[in-house]
């Protein structure tokens, strides 16, 4: 089905749904705050601790949620209505983010307080994330699926672009609490444009009736090659391969003694490599297995590079090219499993994905943490992008021997369409 006339096209063609509209815009201003607050809450680590193997705490409190009450959280988003979770997942989000700001306003704030709020909005992200991308496969047509997971990955990584380098303006003029209180306030944005929505324009994907079990999500996968081999891929690049947000400001601040500053204008070039991959991806009509594959060994190749990068400013320009290929991984694999997996079965397998890729952070955080401490920050940045490249390649290689098919789900295919054998 083609885009009515007038109406957006190609990557953007989601855009034509006013509900998808609303939440995109949403989404957007609300992770604009969310990754201010990221920022701060890496830079007062290290300005407190200068230490490699906090920073991998600090994440990894952050990711534990996902892997523990992940699968949990898909059974939910599965049953319930998707926008009211998110609603109550953003109201807890946005009272930490003010609780963060209060204790650093009045003097109060210490890596202690910054774990316990790590764990609090892990708590939040663990069903936030779970329901996300299987809410916003209801507001779209089946047509404009690729679309509309590409535009929802654009809101991380837009929003990170501006975000980060805005906080390393704010926290040099004002300090981190400013970028809490920012951050509090835009969850107010993200909670109206989940009240615009219009109900009668939402596709009720819940399963009805029945019991909705957190196995029958792990058999789903099992059944199907592509989904299978994709989240198996996603596991391990995520394990190992994705620990940015603790190596990147490591590098900056350790390897390259340099400042805040500097910090954002690398996230300002990987967030704009971000922006593009994301809406390359919602081009693609049929991302398959193959295409994960070769996205995890790019990933891999451009980490490698930058990590070897002698010169700072180098370094934040090859940041581009890690954004690309990262945002371009994930979105692709985001892909791949919610247009292969039954609409009543998204909630679980997106809450698999999610423990295939921030559930399994907290192990690699805590693993690049302790390599940065004792080998150095360039040489763990150089070791993760080796495990990309090794874990992409597998795919890769089972693809060749024995390559997946591709398939839409349809309108017309029920819980009733035959599983496929790995």
């Amino acid at each position: 089905m083609s885009a009515a006339k007038g109406s957006p096209s190609g990557s953007i063609v989601a855009l034509s749904s006013t509900n998808f509209k609303r939440y995109f815009a949403g989404q957007l201003l609300s992770t604009l705050g969310s990754w201010m607050q990221i920022t701060a809450q890496l830079w007062l680590v290290l300005d407190l601790t200068e230490s490699g193997s906090t920073l991998g705490r600090l994440s990894a409190l952050q990711f534990i949620p996902s892997l523990v009450l992940g699968a949990w959280a898909g059974t939910l988003a599965d049953r319930f209505d998707n926008r009211h979770m998110l609603m109550v997942t953003n109201t807890v989000a946005g009272l930490f983010a003010l609780l963060l700001g209060i204790l650093s306003v009045t003097g109060h704030i210490s890596v202690h307080w910054l774990y316990v709020a790590a764990i609090g909005i892990g708590l939040g992200n663990a069903f936030d994330r779970a329901a996300g991308p299987a809410f916003v496969t209801s507001l779209v047509p089946e047509e404009h699926l690729t679309s509309a997971i590409g535009l929802y990955s654009v809101t991380t990584s837009a929003s990170r672009m501006i975000g980060i380098a805005v906080a390393g303006v704010v926290i040099a003029a004002f300090g981190a609490s400013a970028c809490f209180i920012i951050n509090a306030a835009s969850y107010l944005i993200v909670l109206a444009s989940l009240l615009s929505l219009r109900p009668a324009e939402i596709t009720d994907r819940r399963q009805k009736g029945g019991p909705i079990r957190i196995r029958d999500g792990f058999h789903h996968v099992r059944s199907r090659p592509i989904l299978f081999r994709t989240l198996a891929t996603t596991t391990g690049v995520g394990m190992i391969g994705m620990n940015f947000m603790i190596i990147v400001p490591a590098m900056v601040k350790l390897t390259f003694d340099a400042g805040s500053t500097w910090f954002g204008i690398a996230e300002v070039f990987s967030g704009a490599g971000s922006t593009v991959a994301g809406l390359a991806v919602g081009l693609l009509s049929r991302p398959n297995a193959r295409a994960v594959a070769l996205g995890a060994i790019a990933l891999g190749a451009s980490t490698i590079a930058t990590g070897l990068a002698p010169w700072l400013l180098l370094f934040c320009v090859l940041m581009f090219l890690v954004g690309v290929c990262a945002t371009g991984f994930m979105t692709t694999s985001m892909t791949v499993t919610q247009s292969n997996a039954l609409p009543s079965m998204r909630g679980r397998v997106s809450a698999l994905q999610l423990v295939a890729n921030a559930g399994v952070m907290p192990i690699g955080a805590l693993v690049a943490g302790g390599l940065m401490s004792s080998i150095g920050v360039r040489e763990t940045m150089v070791l993760t992008g080796c495990s990309a490249v090794m874990v992409g390649t597998v795919l890769l290689t089972i693809e060749t021997i024995r390559p997946t098919s591709t398939w839409t789900l349809g309108a017309d295919q029920t819980e009733a369409d035959p599983a496929r054998a790995v």
